[in-house]
């Protein structure tokens, strides 16, 4: 199989020889906002937030070997959360997105960019391309805090798993 430098290289190679991707293993990750940015739709009235992640760092319930044949790939792969509706509504929605993950509310929704946190990555069936799932976000918790003698605990009433109350990861 090939590997590619640049996007000519690529082009000039059989299709057979290029690699399948593997997505990013389902299970909870620590995840980084990369990228916030809203848009409206054709209508007018309603758009989105669009969030882009990054997954940082796998937890315990991600199958160690789904997560080094993924890693072995080079493991660039980002994820999309959107937020959709008429203003108001992705207002609230960001609102509880960000109570959930432990942010302030004095901070804005763009300020969200590099913060880090919880949330659990399943697969959808993508019913127009088989070949392309769609991502699924949801059990968004913060991230365990540690106390001033190096226990982890809750910045809100979000409970954590027992499995990431301290920092033996299993990768």
């Amino acid at each position: 199989m090939s590997d590619f430098d640049d996007f000519d290289s690529l082009l000039n190679t059989r299709a057979s020889d290029i690699k399948r991707s593997i997505n990013i293993p389902t299970g909870t990750w620590v995840w980084e906002v990369k990228a916030v940015k809203a848009a409206k739709a054709d209508n007018g009235r309603d758009g989105y937030v669009l969030l882009t992640l990054n997954p940082v760092e796998p937890c315990d319930d991600v199958d160690p070997e789904a997560f080094r044949s993924w890693s072995d790939q080079g493991s660039d792969e980002v994820v999309f959360h959107r937020v959709a509706g008429t203003v108001r509504a992705v207002g609230a929605q960001l609102r509880s997105l960000m109570e959930r993950i432990g942010l302030e509310s004095n901070r804005t929704p763009a300020s969200m960019y590099g913060e880090q946190f919880l949330a659990h990555l399943k697969w959808d069936e993508n019913k127009r391309d088989a070949s392309r799932p769609w991502s699924r976000l949801t059990n968004f918790s913060p991230l365990p805090k540690k106390d001033t003698e190096g226990h982890a605990k809750l910045i809100s009433n979000v409970p954590v798993p027992e499995s990431l109350m301290n920092d033996d990861l299993p990768f």
